[in-house]
């Protein structure tokens, strides 16, 4: 439970108890009244009149009633408390002066109503009666109705959706359950307090207290707090048994939520729940655009039978990873301690009842093949292992999160070329990137030999990215039609695609590609960066205008059916064998996939566009991701300086105002939950926004960026290690505090974070962040390629030279 959680339930029990205590000396301040027995005549007279007048009764609810529905349309205390938990002043602040105004209105009406009213029944008798209130009636009842009144129903209606479960505040669910017994216990008190009176000889303190009139409401209450409990219970226990993706927004989720699985989502309920009844946890991190992810889903998720032994074995819980980065970052990290071989999605990772990892995999198979067991046994035998070693499991958690922690040494400071070199002796000279295959385009390094030719001017640096940058625009994994890059390849040619099409790529494509036209102006490379661009404009925004995350590789069940031609597609295109390689066998299964001899003339893109768009376009995971949309801004600007023409920074300062309305003037969070952002968040929005500052020269961009730095150190950076937590501080819900130093699909956020500090001349904080980071460096090596650009960069700042993050000599390279 959070501290601020636990805050709120104590201030809510509080408010519950200070109401009660009202009461008890409401009957201390009726002991001290000289005629008591007169107080107790008056008292018998008003209960007498009250209980044979059905009318008054009614008039007496109707005006409360009246009032209770009033306040509610004035503001809860919830607002109150949560403003003053979590920094919502301005609501605050309306809502104590709102409620303030519209009781003292009400209770100003309803006293002067029934001051008339008793008046009436004990016409002299009144003033007497009103010692009770200690002359300054009307100030008094305010108080009394006020603070006792509204505490208990209150206190109740905000305490009751926490003892639920409830993840958000639901008003009905709220006042039924909470303000409507509230109401009854206070009112009963009341009349308790008064019948109490009425009966007795003389008043005693202690036979108040110990009188139905106190110890049966208070019993109540007790009662009530248990029986929320157990439904709570009950409800988790009902929904343990269902499918709960239905209501989820993310895409991915969305595509399990007919499974027979009982998926549920990440949560602090779900571990604690596996924690109590002592359940292992299967969990399965994926995405919506992932080819293997849909094909175990169709095989296993989508079986009765594996589904069944699924739900009595574990509890399931599915996790988006572009949602949830921080999970997938641990698990992955996990699977390559217990595998000692690279992760991959879907992620299968069996987690004990604490939610700690002790073994997984990645695609599991329904049937045994390929020397893969099936999932149904790998289902049994896990659920038997930890059925018979338990105990054992869960004690490794410590040696786990040892191998887990990022190792470090005392190295403040070392020669980054020679890890550079290294990176090279592991490409393919010919083919370009890494050696065999699948190929991915990994980015972060050439990104950094670029940076390093530009700041030494070595040719060894600027060949691999040359080399790269002539497959990727050339071979199958370039859509030529469109636009655009594919995830991977299968082979090691770069000609068949794993069709998948990422935001993430893409925009990293257009940021080196973009600054390799900065050395050289090929206008071939210039065409490729221009309708890569057109690609993203025409097909990624979602329904908000921003970029949504990815392209499926699937489209009609089949893989790259969109993309691919037959050749009798194509046969009769005129000269379309002059610009691409077409053969009546195909590349491919039979099928084509066009890779380009020379660039194509529009007529003939314009017909092979024709033919594709009669097939079904893939599914377009929609979802806004804060990271990659600031990644897009800064591909925008840096394809500016290439195509001034095409207004590309108008682009950037576009999506730039929606990010700020969206987010920065609101809250910064990565995707669907408002309750979650992470360093990568932070570290691409200030990014972005120094990248507008040097652009366009507005000094309102870098205080900006100045704020948002300091805003990001308190809340992910850690003291003790000097380096940024992936996840905030304070709100990490996972059994280790994640710290990641390299890079993966996108540059590392530490590595980023860096470069930002030392472009806004933050040099200490820079000096501190980049000590620890060659501590990692000197271990983890050829994992850190933007790390190894940021160190570079500092040291180059910090030693007085004139460059940036790009390098030191740009422009003396130009052909």
């Amino acid at each position: 439970m959070s501290k601020n959680l636990k805050i709120f339930l104590g201030i809510s029990y509080l408010i519950i108890l200070f109401s009660f205590l009202y009461f008890i000396f409401t009957g201390i301040e009726i002991s001290k009244l000289n005629d008591f027995s007169y107080y107790k005549d008056l008292q018998k007279d008003l209960n007498n009149y009250v209980s044979e007048n059905i009318i008054i009764n009614i008039i007496y609810f109707f005006i409360f009633a009246v009032i209770w529905v009033a306040l509610l349309g004035f503001g809860s205390p919830l607002l109150i408390i949560s403003g003053i938990l979590f920094g919502q002043w301005t609501g605050t602040l309306i809502s104590v002066i709102s409620i303030s105004i519209g009781a003292l209105v009400l209770y100003s009406i309803g006293n002067f109503f029934f001051r008339d009213l008793v008046k009436k029944i004990l016409e002299q008798k009144f003033d007497k009666y009103i010692l009770l209130f200690k002359r300054n009636e009307f100030y008094y009842f305010f108080i009394y109705r006020f603070i006792g009144g509204l505490g208990v129903p209150f206190g109740l209606q905000n305490l009751i959706p926490i003892l639920f479960g409830m993840k958000k505040f639901n008003y009905f669910f709220s006042s039924l359950f909470g303000f409507i017994p509230g109401f009854f216990i206070f009112n009963t008190i009341g009349s308790g307090l008064n019948t109490f009176v009425a009966q007795s000889e003389k008043f005693n303190m202690l036979d108040f207290i110990l009188s139905p009139a106190i110890y049966s409401p208070i019993l109540m209450f007790v009662c009530l707090t248990i029986i929320s409990l157990i439904i709570k219970k009950s409800i988790l226990m009902i929904k343990i048994n269902e499918n709960v993706l239905s209501n989820d927004l993310s895409p991915y989720l969305k595509q399990h939520k007919d499974n027979p699985v009982n998926w549920q989502t990440w949560s602090k309920e779900i571990l604690e729940f596996s924690k109590q009844n002592k359940k292992p946890i299967l969990l399965s991190i994926g995405y919506a655009s992932c080819h293997w992810c849909h094909v175990m889903a169709h095989e296993s998720f989508e079986d009765i039978e594996t589904a069944k032994l699924m739900n009595e074995l574990f509890i399931n819980i599915k996790v988006d990873r572009e949602e949830r980065p921080d999970l997938d970052f641990i698990f992955q990290s996990a699977f390559q301690l217990f595998n000692q071989t690279g992760g991959g999605w879907p992620l299968t990772m069996f987690l004990d009842e604490n939610g700690v990892p002790f073994m997984g995999g990645t695609y599991f198979p329904k049937d045994a093949k390929n020397g893969l067991p099936s999932f149904k046994e790998i289902l049994k035998k896990v659920s038997e292992a930890y059925k018979d070693q338990r105990e054992k499991i869960i004690e490794q958690k410590d040696l786990i999160v040892k191998n887990l922690d990022l190792k470090k040494n005392s190295v403040l400071n070392q020669d980054l070329k020679p890890i550079l070199e290294l990176s090279l002796t592991h490409l393919d000279p010919r083919k370009g990137g890494y050696r065999g295959a699948p190929k991915f385009p990994s980015f972060n390094l050439f990104e950094t030999l670029l940076y390093f030719y530009n700041t030494s001017n070595d040719k060894k640096y600027l060949e691999p990215v040359e080399l790269i940058l002539k497959k990727l625009c050339s071979k199958g994994i370039y859509d030529h039609v469109e636009g655009g890059i594919a995830r991977y390849t299968v082979e090691e040619d770069w000609i068949i695609p794993h069709f998948e099409k990422m935001l993430y790529d893409n925009t990293q494509f257009i940021l080196l590609l973009s600054k390799f036209c900065k050395i050289n102006s090929d206008n071939y490379y210039k065409a490729k960066l221009e309708q890569t661009i057109e690609f993203l404009k025409k097909n990624f925004l979602n329904k908000e205008g921003f970029l949504g995350s990815a392209y499926d590789a699937d489209s009609e069940g089949e893989e790259g059916k969109y993309y691919i031609y037959s050749y009798s597609e194509i046969k009769d295109i005129k000269n379309i064998e002059k610009y691409f390689e077409i053969k009546p066998e195909g590349n491919w299964e039979n099928k084509i996939i066009l890779v380009e001899k020379e660039k194509p003339n529009q007529e003939i893109l314009k017909k092979l566009l024709k033919i594709r768009l009669k097939r079904k376009k893939p599914f377009f995971d929609d979802k806004t991701q804060l990271d990659l949309n600031c990644l897009m801004i800064s591909a925008y600007i840096s394809a500016n300086e290439i195509l001034p023409q095409n207004g590309y920074l108008k682009l950037a300062e576009d999506l730039f105002s929606k990010i700020e309305k969206k987010y920065i003037e609101n809250k910064i969070y990565h995707s669907h939950s408002k309750d979650i952002g992470f360093l990568e968040d932070y570290a691409f929005l200030i990014n972005s926004i120094n990248d507008l500052s040097d652009i366009t020269m507005n000094f309102k961009y870098k205080n900006l960026a100045g704020k948002l730095s300091q805003e990001a150190i308190a809340k992910f950076y850690l003291e003790d290690k000097d380096i940024f937590q992936k996840n905030p501080k304070n709100n990490n819900d996972i059994f280790f505090k994640p710290v990641d130093i390299g890079d993966n699909t996108i540059p590392n956020g530490n590595a980023i974070m860096l470069i930002n500090l030392v472009r806004l001349g933050m040099m200490n904080e820079a000096k501190k962040l980049s000590e620890s980071l060659n501590g990692y460096l000197n271990i983890y090596k050829t994992h850190m390629m933007t790390a190894i650009r940021a160190l570079d960069f500092f040291k180059n700042i910090y030693s007085g030279k004139n460059c940036n993050e790009q390098g030191c000599k740009i422009d003396d390279k130009k052909n």
